[in-house]
């Protein structure tokens, strides 16, 4: 397959400007084993009455997989993106939809994240920890978080090294949409 190379340049110690080139294969979906291995999946549709009843449904579906992923392989990884999902998240955790999966078998990233320091109000990391993030974490759960740059060549990349090497394979990506369409 053809081989593309990530640029990561260290931000933490090192000399300045040091960086390593790591390769990485590239692989179209088609014809890969790991493709080729998998069912299709169906679409399931479900309407729901209230934006409570979604959260409610979106929680139990988020655990649900994280204990069916851990029972069958021993960990769980996912991704999550910002706005709404945050909060649905959020009033999971409180409600304790949570409290039966084991966090420290979970691995956990972004599907979307600004290249803002991780404590501006705009970055997703800060969004989610009072919500439920900080007790994932206390609780184990790994977070492959950016550095909190405003470089986003560089956060993109340190992402793309943090998936492969923690995350090669990932069991659920959540996607949210907004009330104007955009996902």
């Amino acid at each position: 397959p053809p081989r593309v190379a990530s640029r990561v340049t260290s931000r933490r110690g090192g000399a300045a400007g040091s960086a390593r080139w790591m390769p990485s294969p590239v692989r179209s979906a088609r014809g890969s084993a790991a493709a080729s291995s998998r069912t299709a999946m169906r679409a399931q549709v479900e309407v729901l009455q209230t934006s409570d009843d979604v959260s409610m449904r979106l929680c139990h579906f988020l655990r649900d997989a994280a204990v069916r992923s851990i029972l069958a392989k021993g960990t769980f990884r996912f991704a999550v993106p910002g706005g709404s999902i945050l909060k649905m998240l959020g009033k999971g955790e409180a409600e304790g939809v949570f409290d039966s999966v084991d966090w420290s078998k979970c691995t956990m990233g972004w599907v979307n994240h600004r290249s803002v320091p991780l404590d501006d109000e705009t970055s997703t990391e800060f969004k989610a920890s009072g919500l439920f993030l900080d007790a994932w974490k206390a609780r184990d759960l790994e977070v492959l978080s950016l550095d909190g740059t405003k470089d986003a060549e560089y956060e993109a990349a340190r992402m793309a090294w943090l998936s492969r090497e923690r995350a090669p394979e990932w069991d659920l990506m959540l996607i949210g949409m907004g009330l104007d369409g955009h996902v």
